[in-house]
Formats: structure tokens, C-alpha cells, sequence
């Protein structure tokens, strides 16, 4: 596979990636209630994750560690939004040399 093949490749995942966001929310492991109840916010474990926000829905956000070009997402994480405190998005400002 030639030098361009890769670029266009790269050029398409990039074109698909959803966005990259960083979460800040108590861990529901540690929440002194029922797993998804609303956190008493006194205590426990608060959590920063990072991820690829590929879905969202009612009850929580879906992070990815890992997307690739055919739109499959993997090492995924679960995050009730009852427990979610801020979420910021994230952004690449310019590409890194190796």
C-alpha cells in the first residue's frame, strides 16, 4: 500500500471520528446508593475520562477508547449521565511528528 492509499484512509477516519470529550463524574461504583441513583455528592470517587462521546442517549454517555475507519468503536465505557459533574470537548490542534 502506497504513502497516498494510507493518507486517504486516515483522511476518512478522520472525517468520521465522533467527538473527543473529557468526563468529569462520580464513579457509580462508589456511590452509597443504588448504582444509578443521583450521587449525594459529599464523598466518594470523581473521575476524569477521556474518550470518543460515539453515542448518547437518556441515561448515558458512551466513550471510546478506541475507533477505527469502519466505524466500529471499542474499549468502551459506560457513563451514567446522573453521575456526570462537567463534560468538555476536547480538540487536536495540530498533527504530532513520530
Amino acid at each position: 500500500m502506497t504513502s497516498k492509499h494510507r493518507k486517504g484512509r486516515v483522511t476518512r477516519l478522520e472525517d468520521g471520528l465522533p467527538p473527543l470529550v473529557r468526563v468529569i463524574w462520580h464513579d457509580a461504583a462508589y456511590n452509597t446508593g443504588a448504582c444509578y441513583d443521583p450521587p449525594d455528592n459529599s464523598g466518594g470517587i470523581i473521575l476524569s475520562s477521556i474518550g470518543h462521546l460515539f453515542r448518547e442517549d437518556d441515561a448515558f454517555l458512551y466513550l471510546s477508547g478506541d475507533y477505527n475507519e469502519l466505524g466500529d468503536a471499542r474499549h468502551g465505557q459506560d457513563i451514567p449521565k446522573v453521575n456526570v459533574i462537567e463534560v468538555y470537548a476536547l480538540g487536536t490542534t495540530r498533527r504530532r511528528k513520530l
